[in-house]
């Protein structure tokens, strides 16, 4: 015989019964799979179906999302036209919608509990008040007045009217009512002293106390209580937990651990285990134990989110504590270490509170980059790497996403946003993030064309374009700039760059004419208030030489470096610029002796003579007073650069003194004398360098011109057995067709030359 649909259903609830909670699902769900169902037994199985997956559901302490919600609706099928559930369902509903975290639902599930006659209404009311607490808000008046109906309605547990006159003595407390505190304290002492629940009489007592600032009596007593009771008693944990409260309060954080340590220990979970947790997050702060601190603020977090209702404790008392520790830590300078309690506070801040959200935005932002700029500080400050920059790029990067949710958040109050982008921009800068920073700030442009700030924005966009190599769209940033604010600082301030832009495009006119601008500018011009006092002038005055040099425009770069030179002696380039203005002079009178031996040009000979003199002169007095300047200087102190200088002014000036025999009388041997100790003192200073070759090879030019054939010959051996001396890394520096092979057989051949051969051979 078939079995009967009602044995069938007997059988689901046997396997639910013994736990087999996944067999039983799938069993219901074949039956009802069957064609031969008829819909009233199919509503049977929907209702037995959902009350295997609560069951199920009931026992974790993690409750899965899509269980939760076939439980509603297996429940809703479960119905025929015209039916309506029972109060036991309307409980299971309640729950499984709390678990969903919709609040609203389960309290509509849980009163139609209570008006339908659910046996433990007193329970299901305090759940309905602990929800409403939670979500809502509820007066202190209308909470007393339904605590009163707990200690005054019919069948409710002594251990439901000890939490409602527990609950009326904090609220009194929280109130700063003490008055009322001991009169219902009075009125109650019969109710629980002469019963099981005299430990948690004395309990409510020292929770007075505590409340009206008694806290050392309220500790003596709390630990009487702790002695009285076995720790397997609610009041047992409770006193614990309010113990460490009170130690705690009292600063003396290691005692209170040991209590909040002792209520972990023996306490189920439940709200003053919750409360214990977060005792201990804060304790352990206290002790500067952060790590472990942290750890326990998170499981505070958890456990509350998890049991949202009925807790001592809410989300928004854990925040407030991390926020407290944030406060107090940065005002210490412990910024690293207030950095995650500022976190854990600030994803705590419910959404729709857009104000508060927007404060710990800027919290978190201004806290990121302080302490990015921090450890940047740091890494610069020392001669090794530290590994610091990669945590202060981190840091900034978080301050930049910080900033523009406040930027999101506050963006009905104009000027607080704009800030915010503003930071947003300087922190993906300082962090190196040159294209995201670029980003926020082209933004910022085209959504606030009227902002004072816009000259600024564009500037400074054309400095990171610059930065990244974009010199296009850097020169595009700062000519709009100059089109539309010309004149004002951010513009004054981008002709530089713009034209150091142009210089690397290669469109060296345009170059020239934008730094013309500042140094050159008309009258009319919006630029005619930059004085020589300003930094863009001196930018530009500097630029332009170095530009000239470029170009070839030697007159054009003496005239600009000798300006430098007389208006800032003390520039930190002015060596340099003291450097190229000699070069200037040396390489413009090569071509003025070009000029001076043109046929066409012998109406100026005598006036090009004596600029080409005037010229050499100059460059070395130039390249002495660099050598000398130097020379005043710590060894230890030169750079790389500044040692070329010294190296290739020792050089050069011999070669100036040298070339004023070009134009001199015949008979005037003096600049082959003068030039012949120049190079010498450069050839012994320089030995271990390939251009003291070249010295040497100037050397014996000089003495046969002076017909000092034996010297010719003395410095032509010298120059070979210095050539020995120079090591072979010294000639990666140059040319690889002047190694040591080139110069041999350079030496070898200027041996064997006709004019010096002859000169050694008469010498014989």
């Amino acid at each position: 015989v078939p079995p009967t649909f009602e044995q069938l259903l007997g059988d689901v609830k046997a396997l639910a019964d013994s736990g087999l909670y996944p067999e039983a699902s799938k069993y219901a769900a074949e039956l009802l799979a069957s064609p031969d169902r008829t819909p009233a037994e199919s509503r049977r199985l929907y209702a037995e179906l959902a009350r295997v997956i609560f069951l199920h559901e009931e026992g974790n302490a993690v409750h899965g999302k899509g269980n939760c919600e076939r439980i509603i609706i297996n429940t809703n099928m479960s119905l025929g036209e015209g039916e309506s559930f029972d109060a036991a369902t309307h409980r299971m509903r309640a729950l499984a919608f709390e678990w969903l975290q919709r609040p609203a639902s389960a309290l509509a599930e849980y009163q139609q509990a209570v008006e339908k006659g659910i046996a433990d209404r007193w329970e299901i009311s305090k759940r309905i008040l602990e929800i409403r607490r939670a979500t809502e808000g509820i007066s202190a008046k209308e909470l007393h007045a339904v605590f009163d109906e707990f200690l005054a309605g019919q069948g409710v547990s002594q251990e439901l009217q000890f939490w409602a006159a527990l609950e009326k003595v904090d609220l009194f407390g929280r109130e700063g009512d003490h008055a009322t505190t001991e009169r219902f304290l009075s009125a109650n002492a019969a109710r629980f002293r002469d019963s099981a629940f005299a430990g948690q009489f004395d309990y409510l007592q020292a929770l007075a106390w505590y409340h009206l600032g008694r806290k050392e009596d309220a500790e003596r007593l709390l630990r009487s209580v702790r002695d009285r009771l076995s720790w397997a008693e609610p009041t047992y944990i409770c006193a614990g937990w309010l113990l460490g409260r009170i130690l705690q309060e009292q600063e003396s954080p290691q005692f209170a651990l040991s209590f909040y340590e002792d209520v972990l220990d023996k306490a189920p979970p439940g709200p003053y285990r919750t409360a214990a947790i977060l005792g201990r997050a804060e304790t352990l702060a206290a002790l500067e134990r952060f790590d472990e601190s942290v750890e326990s603020y998170l499981e505070a977090i958890q456990k509350t989110m998890d049991r949202p209702y009925g807790s001592v404790i809410d989300v928004q008392q854990i925040r407030e504590s991390a926020t407290a520790w944030y406060r107090d830590l940065a005002s210490r300078g412990r910024l690293a270490e207030a950095v995650p309690y500022l976190r854990e506070a600030a994803r705590l801040v419910p959404p729709a509170d857009t104000e508060r959200q927007a404060s710990y935005a800027e919290w978190q932002a201004d806290l990121a980059m302080k302490l990015g700029e921090s450890l940047l500080a740091d890494e610069q400050g020392t001669d090794a790497a530290t590994g610091q920059g990669a945590k202060a790029k981190e840091y900034l990067q978080e301050a930049g996403r910080e900033y523009l949710r406040l930027a999101r958040l506050a963006s009905l109050n104009e000027a607080r946003s704009s800030r915010a982008i503003w930071r947003a921009a300087d922190a993906f800068d300082r962090a190196g993030d040159l294209r995201q920073a670029a980003a926020v700030l082209d933004r910022f442009v085209a959504d606030r064309p009227t902002s004072n700030r816009v000259p600024e924005a564009l500037r400074r966009l054309g400095q990171m374009y610059q930065a990244v190599g974009d010199y296009d769209r850097a020169i595009e940033r700062y000519q709009e700039s100059l089109a539309q604010f010309s004149g004002t600082p951010a513009a004054v301030s981008s002709i530089v760059p713009l034209a150091d832009c142009l210089t690397e495009k290669g469109d060296l006119e345009t170059a020239e004419q934008a730094l013309l601008r500042l140094v050159a500018h008309k009258s009319d011009e919006s630029l005619r208030s930059v004085m020589p006092e300003a930094r863009e002038y001196r930018e530009a005055l500097f630029r332009l030489g170095d530009l000239y040099i470029r170009t070839k425009k030697y007159e054009e770069a003496i005239a600009r470096f000798q300006e430098a030179l007389d208006r800032y002696p003390n520039d930190p380039r002015s060596s340099r610029a003291m450097f190229m203005l000699a070069e200037s002079h040396r390489v413009s009178a090569d071509r003025l002796y070009s000029d001076y031996l043109d046929p066409k040009n012998v109406p100026h000979k005598d006036r090009l003579r004596a600029t080409y003199i005037e010229r050499l002169k100059k460059a070395r007095q130039l390249y002495d007073g660099l050598i000398e300047r130097f020379r005043l200087r710590e060894a230890s102190s030169l750079g790389e650069l500044e040692r070329t200088y010294i190296k290739l002014s020792h050089f050069y000036r011999a070669d100036v003194v040298h070339d004023l025999a070009r134009v001199s009388d015949p008979s005037d041997l003096m600049p082959f004398i003068d030039s012949l100790e120049l190079y010498d003192r450069a050839a012994w200073l320089y030995q271990e360098d390939p251009m003291a070759m070249s010295a040497y090879i100037q050397m014996i030019n000089c003495y046969i011109r002076l017909g000092k054939i034996d010297k010719a010959r003395m410095t032509l051996q010298r120059a070979r057995w210095a050539l020995k001396g120079v090591p072979d890394e010294s000639f990666d520096k140059y040319s690889p067709d002047e190694d040591r092979q080139y110069w041999t057989a350079y030496l070898d051949w200027l041996e064997k030359t006709p004019t010096f051969s002859l000169a050694l051979a008469g010498s014989d």
